[in-house]
């Protein structure tokens, strides 16, 4: 089971439950194609600085943060300064760049696992309540209960995890 969560500023607006990923992943871009949860993160293809003409000690070469087609954020080239430390001339490269952020967060998370403690959880909790009597008359009559049962009810309590 696939859970969709849309995040606006720390907030949960949107929220949705999917059997499989495919569905997931056709009811997001319905609705981000939509424009249902605000604007996308919008990218142009731009000629990037990534190098300036350096002259003296060698330093840092800040780059902007620079994305793929789908969004992914790259990690930025590496250039080698010559012994002088002088790169020359300045080095452009044609690079995909964010240029406005996205105004919401999308949060997928895989429950299967979660729902199946769910699961297990209700079924020894039910048959837990459904021999609460039992206890409840055996303790009323000063009665003891068999080494088994109570072995069967400890084995349905630890079954459950919360």
């Amino acid at each position: 089971m696939i859970k969709i969560s849309i995040k606006k500023q720390e907030q949960i607006t949107n929220q949705g439950l999917f059997p499989t990923m495919e569905e997931a992943q056709a009811w997001l871009d319905k609705h981000e194609g939509m424009g249902t949860f605000g604007q996308k993160a919008i990218f142009q293809e731009q000629d990037v600085l990534v190098a300036e003409e350096v002259r003296g000690p060698v330093q840092e070469l800040a780059t902007p943060a620079v994305y793929d087609n789908n969004g992914n954020e790259l990690e930025p080239a590496t250039y080698t300064l010559n012994p002088d430390g002088v790169i020359s001339p300045a080095i452009y490269e044609r690079r995909i760049v964010m240029v406005s952020p996205a105004q919401y967060e999308v949060v997928i998370e895989d429950i299967s696992a979660q729902i199946a403690q769910e699961e297990v959880n209700a079924e020894a909790q039910a048959f837990l309540d459904s021999t609460d009597w039992m206890v409840i008359r055996a303790a009323e009559r000063g009665e003891e209960l068999s080494p088994e049962f109570k072995a069967e009810r400890q084995a349905a309590r630890n079954r459950i995890i919360k």
